[in-house]
C-alpha cells in the first residue's frame, strides 16, 4: 500500500530511509559534500594527525556533516625508504544499526609509487547496508606525510541548478542567433539561406569555409566540451601540475591523453599511443592514480603514473625515470612526453 509520508497520523511513520530517498533524488544519489562551511577541507597539523574541516554531506541521501570546527583521526608513521598512500572515507552502516565513523585505510608499503587502498562503494537505496564516502587520499613519502589530496565531490544546489540551467540556455540561445543571423545569414536557418556569394556550404567568412559540419561541431563543444583541454609537452613528473581548460565532467564521454615520443629536446611526431580515461570513472575516483602504458618492438616502453581530477592532471616521480619492472618489462619514460589532453 502506499506510504504517505508527508503527512499528520499521530504516530511515527517517517523513518530515515524515507528522508534519505526525498534527499537522493534531490541531490542524487552518490557521495556528495555541500556547498556549506569549510566542505570538509583536510589538512596535516602533524605527521599523524589528520584533520577534518567542518563541512556537511550526503551518502546516498544520508546527510551527514562534521561537528563543530572539525574532526581529527590518525596516520600511521611512515617507514624510511618506503612509500604509500593511505585514504580518509566516512563509513555508513544501515544495518544491523545505522552507524558512521572516520575511517582510514592504510596502504601497502612499496619503494615505488603507491596504490591508494579501495573502498566499498555500496548503494543504500539498492539494497546495500555499506557505503564509504572517499575525503582525501595522503600520500607518505618515507616518513614525511605529503598535504592531502581531496576526494570529495561538489553537491550543486536547486538554487545553483536553476542559475546553472538557465545560464546554459541564454548562452546557446545567443549563440544559436549569432549563427543564425551573422554576416547575412537570414532569419529562415542555415538550411534556406542564401548569401552573397551562395548557399551555407560556400561561404567564406573571414577567409575560412563555412560548412554544416563546422557549425555542428561548435555547437556540440559549446554542448557538450570537447576539443584541446591541453598541450604541455611535459614529462609529468612529480610537481608538474596540468590545469584543464574545461572539467572532465564537462565533456560528453571523457578524454584522451595522447603521448608521444620525445627526442631530448623537443617532442616527436612519432611512437604516439592515445589512452581514453571515461567521465564516469573520474567522477567516482577523483584524484587517483592511473598508469599509461606503451610498448614498442625497437625502443623501451613507458610506464606513466598520473594522479586525475575533475579539473587538472598531477604528475609522479617515475615519470621522468627509467627502469625494470617487476615483470621483466624495461622502460624509459624519458623518451616519451604528454603531448595532448582531448575532450571527447
Amino acid at each position: 500500500m502506499p506510504h504517505f509520508v508527508t503527512s499528520a497520523q499521530g504516530r511515527a511513520h517517517v523513518t530515515s530511509a524515507n528522508a534519505a530517498h526525498w534527499n537522493a533524488g534531490t541531490l542524487g544519489g552518490g557521495c556528495y559534500v555541500l556547498p556549506l562551511g569549510n566542505k570538509m577541507a583536510c589538512t596535516m597539523t602533524d605527521s599523524n594527525t589528520l584533520r577534518v574541516l567542518f563541512g556537511v554531506a550526503s551518502v546516498c541521501g544520508r546527510q551527514w556533516e562534521v561537528e563543530g570546527d572539525y574532526e581529527e583521526v590518525n596516520i600511521d608513521n611512515g617507514v624510511p625508504g618506503y612509500n604509500r598512500t593511505d585514504l580518509l572515507v566516512c563509513r555508513i552502516e544501515t544495518a544491523p544499526q545505522e552507524t558512521i565513523a572516520l575511517k582510514v585505510y592504510k596502504g601497502e608499503e612499496t619503494t615505488g609509487t603507491p596504490v591508494t587502498p579501495g573502498h566499498v562503494e555500496g548503494d543504500l537505496n539498492d539494497g546495500d547496508t555499506v557505503c564509504e564516502m572517499p575525503i582525501c587520499s595522503v600520500r607518505v613519502n618515507g616518513i614525511n606525510p605529503q598535504a592531502p589530496v581531496m576526494l570529495t565531490e561538489e553537491s550543486h544546489t536547486i538554487e545553483g541548478n536553476a542559475i546553472d540551467l538557465a545560464d546554459l540556455a541564454k548562452r546557446l540561445g545567443d549563440y544559436m542567433s549569432q549563427m543564425l543571423t551573422a554576416k547575412g545569414i537570414s532569419d529562415r536557418g542555415i538550411a534556406g539561406a542564401k548569401l552573397a556569394d551562395g548557399a551555407v556550404t560556400s561561404v567564406k567568412l573571414a577567409g575560412k569555409a563555412v560548412t554544416e559540419a563546422k557549425l555542428a561541431e561548435a555547437l556540440a563543444y559549446k554542448v557538450n566540451g570537447g576539443g584541446v583541454l591541453a598541450s604541455p609537452d611535459w614529462y609529468m613528473t612529480e610537481g608538474q601540475t596540468l590545469k584543464l581548460a574545461r572539467r572532465v565532467s564537462e565533456q560528453r564521454t571523457g578524454i584522451v591523453l595522447v603521448f608521444s615520443a620525445y627526442s631530448g629536446s623537443a617532442a616527436g611526431n612519432y611512437y604516439f599511443s592515445a589512452h581514453f580515461v571515461p567521465k564516469q570513472a573520474v567522477a567516482k575516483a577523483n584524484g587517483c592514480g592511473w598508469e599509461f602504458d606503451q610498448d614498442s618492438g625497437d625502443r623501451y616502453g613507458m610506464a606513466k603514473y598520473l594522479y586525475i581530477f575533475d579539473g587538472e592532471i598531477r604528475g609522479t616521480a617515475v615519470n621522468g625515470k627509467s627502469g625494470t619492472a617487476p615483470s621483466g618489462r624495461r622502460f624509459d619514460n624519458a623518451i616519451y612526453v604528454l603531448r595532448w589532453v582531448i575532450g571527447v
